[in-house]
C-alpha cells in the first residue's frame, strides 16, 4: 500500500506493508530495533479517556529526536515528546515492552525514524499514537540539531507512575534531615521532602547522595526510582543503586507549595492499651558475627550467607518477633515487636522468663496475659515498636 505522509511528517512517499513487520536497519552497534512482536503489550485498541484515534488516518513516518521519554503509567503506556524539523509534537505509546528502545535513542541523542503510528488530531493537538507494531530505528540523514527541551514530569505526576520506574525531575530540597548510619553493613542515608510548583513528595537519598544536596537548593534528578511504602502506600522516590544523577539547577520562579512538616521517618506517638491479639509469633537463627539472618540446618553446623562463618548452630541467637493487634480508646492498630523490644517487655515481666528456651506457644501467652494498660511507642509510618511499658 502506497501512504502519502501527513504535512509536518516530511513531503515524501513511504511503501509501507500491512501484513510485513519492518524491521530495523543500519543501527548503531549499541543499539537495537524496537520492532518487537505484535503479542507484545496491550493493544492500541484498549480505551482510555485521555487519547481518542480517529481511525480514518492512514500510518504515517516521522523523524527527528526522542525527548523526555517517561517511566510506565499506569501499567498501560507511556509518552515522549519528538522534536522534529519544524515542529515538537506528543508520542504517546501503548506498548510498554518498546519504552527502552526509546529511551535508549533518547539518552544517546541519537536521531530515529518513526513507523507506524497514527495521529490524534481531536484535541487540536498532534499527538502520535503509538501500539505494538511501531518500530523505530536510528536515522543519519537529520539536517538538524538536537534541542533541549524541559521534562513534563512533575512530582504531582508521580502518583501515575508504576512503581519502580526511574523518573527525572526538577525540585527544591527541604526539610533535610540528619545523616544516619544504618547498623547492616553501615550505609549511611538521610531523606528530605522535594518541592515543585506541582506539589511535594518525600525522597530517600543513599550513600554518596546523602552529601550531594542542600537544604533549599534546586536539582536535577535523573534517574531517581519511584516507590511505595508497604505500611502507609505512600509513595516516595529514593536514589536507585546505579544511574541515579544530581546535578544542580536554577531556583524555581514560580511559588511553591508549604511543606509544614518533617519527613515522617522521625515522627512516633505514643499510646496506652491492650494486646488485643497475636497475628504471628516467629524467630529466625542470626549469625554470631555480622547478626545476618542464617538458614536453619539440619547439621549441628551452619554457614552464613552473609559473611561466609561457619558455626555451631546452637550458638546462633534467636531473633524474635511478633504482630500484634493494639487496642486504644475504642481503635486498634496493628503494630510489630522486634526482638530487642519483646526483651525490654521480658524484663518487665514478674517470672523469669530464657528467651533461647521461649517458644511461640509461651510468647504468645505472653502478649495475651498482659494488662489493659500497656505503654507502647511506635513509628507513624513502619508501626515498629521502639518502647512497651507495663504499668
Amino acid at each position: 500500500m502506497k501512504v502519502i505522509l501527513l504535512t509536518g511528517y516530511h513531503q515524501e512517499t513511504a511503501q509501507i506493508s500491512e501484513k510485513t513487520e519492518i524491521t530495523s536497519t543500519n543501527l548503531k552497534p549499541d543499539l537495537h530495533s524496537s520492532s518487537l512482536s505484535q503479542n507484545e503489550g496491550p493493544s492500541i485498541n484498549h480505551p482510555t479517556p485521555e487519547i481518542t484515534v480517529d481511525k480514518t488516518l492512514q500510518p504515517g513516518v516521522a523523524k527527528g529526536y526522542v525527548h523526555n521519554v517517561s517511566p510506565i503509567k499506569n501499567g498501560k503506556y507511556f509518552d515522549f515528546q519528538l522534536q522534529m524539523k519544524h515542529k515538537t509534537v506528543r508520542a504517546v505509546c501503548f506498548s510498554p515492552p518498546k519504552r527502552k528502545y526509546f529511551s535508549e535513542y533518547s539518552t544517546s541523542n541519537t536521531p530515529v525514524e518513526i513507523k507506524k503510528f497514527k495521529v490524534d488530531t481531536n484535541s487540536n493537538a498532534e499527538d502520535l499514537v503509538m501500539g505494538n507494531n511501531v518500530a523505530v530505528q536510528y536515522y543519519p540523514n537529520i539536517d538538524f540539531p538536537k534541542v533541549e527541551i524541559p521534562s513534563s514530569v512533575t512530582l504531582a505526576t508521580l502518583s501515575n507512575v508504576s512503581v519502580g520506574q526511574l523518573v527525572t525531575v526538577k525540585a527544591k530540597v527541604v526539610h533535610l534531615s540528619p545523616i544516619k548510619v544504618l547498623q547492616s553493613k553501615k550505609p549511611r542515608m538521610t531523606q528530605a521532602h522535594l518541592v515543585d510548583p506541582s506539589g511535594t513528595i518525600r525522597i530517600v537519598l543513599w550513600e554518596e547522595f546523602v552529601s550531594a544536596v542542600a537544604e533549599g537548593n534546586t536539582y536535577i534528578f535523573s534517574d531517581i526510582r519511584v516507590k511505595k511504602d508497604n505500611h502507609t502506600n505512600e509513595i516516595y522516590v529514593n536514589t536507585a543503586k546505579r544511574g541515579t544523577k544530581i546535578t544542580p539547577s536554577d531556583p524555581f520562579t514560580e511559588i511553591l507549595p508549604i511543606t509544614a512538616e518533617k519527613p515522617n521517618e522521625h515522627n512516633n506517638t505514643t499510646l496506652t492499651g491492650e494486646i488485643l491479639g497475636v497475628n504471628k509469633v516467629q524467630y529466625y537463627l542470626s549469625c554470631c558475627k555480622c547478626s545476618k539472618k542464617v538458614t536453619f540446618a539440619e547439621s549441628a553446623i551452619v554457614k552464613c550467607q552473609n559473611c561466609h562463618l561457619m558455626q555451631k548452630q546452637s550458638s546462633c541467637a534467636k531473633q524474635w518477633y511478633a504482630q500484634v493487634l493494639f487496642k486504644y480508646s475504642n481503635q486498634t492498630v496493628d503494630l510489630t515487636l522486634f526482638v530487642d523490644c519483646i526483651k525490654q517487655l521480658i524484663h518487665q515481666l514478674p517470672q523469669d522468663v530464657d528467651i533461647e528456651t521461649m517458644t511461640e506457644t509461651s510468647l504468645t501467652e505472653i502478649l495475651l496475659s498482659l494488662p489493659p494498660t500497656v505503654e507502647v511507642m511506635f513509628h507513624n509510618r513502619t508501626k515498629v515498636v521502639n518502647s512497651i511499658t507495663v504499668n
